[in-house]
C-alpha cells in the first residue's frame, strides 16, 4: 500500500469511528487510522527526498513500500 492509499484508509476508518457506538471498536478503529496516517506521513517524507535510504530501511524490513 502506498502513501495516498494510506491517507484514504485513515479517512475511511475515521468516518467509521465517528458513528461507532461500541467504545472498544471505536478505539480500535482510531488506532488503525493512526497507523495509516503515520505510514502516509512516512511515505510523504520519503517521496520528497527528505529521508535517506538508511532512514527508510527499517520500514522496508516490515514490508512498508516507501
Amino acid at each position: 500500500m502506498k502513501g495516498p492509499r494510506h491517507v484514504q484508509e485513515a479517512e475511511q476508518l475515521l468516518d467509521k469511528a465517528r458513528f461507532e457506538k461500541n467504545e472498544t471498536t471505536k478505539a480500535n478503529l482510531l488506532a488503525a487510522a493512526q497507523v495509516h496516517a503515520t505510514l502516509a506521513a512516512v511515505a510523504a517524507i520519503v517521496h520528497t527526498g527528505a529521508a535517506t535510504k538508511d532512514q527508510t530501511h527499517p520500514w522496508e524490513v516490515f514490508g512498508v513500500k516507501v
